[in-house]
């Protein structure tokens, strides 16, 4: 599977990259501000239950589009797939119950491979 033409996959990776920030993002920022930012005494796992649900829906629509390629746009990693590949770190770190999506967990063992990702993605915060 090869990339659209030029034009195509620039546009393709943007309604993702729009995606990723109306949706997955708009809503695993909440998540993880309940879930990472507050001391542990005064985590609430309830309150984030029903952001939990609704990062699992969207995590599932990417794990659909990721059938049958390694990235997002297809087989070469593209813009499309940074964004994303930052929110995924902190989806697979939570200390949550997620039902398994093979498309984005082998993705997301791609991006852990890549270099640039461990460097500024993977590094623990100082």
């Amino acid at each position: 599977m090869q990339l659209p033409p030029r034009g195509q996959c620039r546009a393709d990776a943007d309604r993702w990259m729009t995606w990723q920030s109306a949706t997955v993002g708009r809503n695993m920022r909440g998540l993880i501000h309940a879930l990472f930012n507050p001391p542990s005494e005064q985590r609430d796992p309830d309150a984030a239950a029903p952001m939990i649900e609704i990062a699992t829906g969207h995590w599932a629509i990417l794990d659909g589009q990721l059938k049958g390629r390694q990235f997002v746009l297809g087989q070469e990693f593209t813009m499309a797939d940074i964004p994303m590949g930052a929110y995924a770190l902190r989806w697979f770190e939570m200390d949550i119950d997620r039902p398994a999506m093979p498309h984005l967990e082998d993705w997301y063992a791609l991006l852990q491979e890549r270099e640039a990702y461990q460097t500024c993605v993977m590094a623990p915060f100082e």
